[in-house]
């Protein structure tokens, strides 16, 4: 709880996500842009355990999850779980799949 808190609900609540977070600077602040930067200041945090998955609502029924592959040499992903639509944060590539 300790690091959510710090990590990002000290970054982001309250603040203007298109100037006042320089982890989303140059980016429009979408869900799955939001999902993949919580990731990345998340991920190396955990020391005991692993991350899973970090999910973000942009409404009641519209939301993106960013979680981790185990196999090897697989990059996180990045997933928008409504779409079934999976963005490799290594490639920028697109890809469907089923959930």
């Amino acid at each position: 709880k300790g690091i959510l808190q710090t990590e990002v609900m000290e970054r982001l609540d309250h603040r203007h996500l298109n100037y006042e977070v320089p982890e989303l600077s140059g980016q429009i602040p979408t869900c799955e842009n939001m999902v993949a930067m919580i990731w990345r200041l998340l991920e190396p945090k955990i020391t005991k355990g692993k991350l899973e998955r970090v999910r973000v609502y942009e409404s009641q029924d519209l939301y993106a999850d960013c979680t981790a592959e185990v196999e090897a040499g697989r990059a996180p992903e990045q997933v928008a779980v409504g779409a079934k639509e999976t963005i490799s944060k290594e490639t920028g590539r697109r890809a469907w799949r089923d959930r």
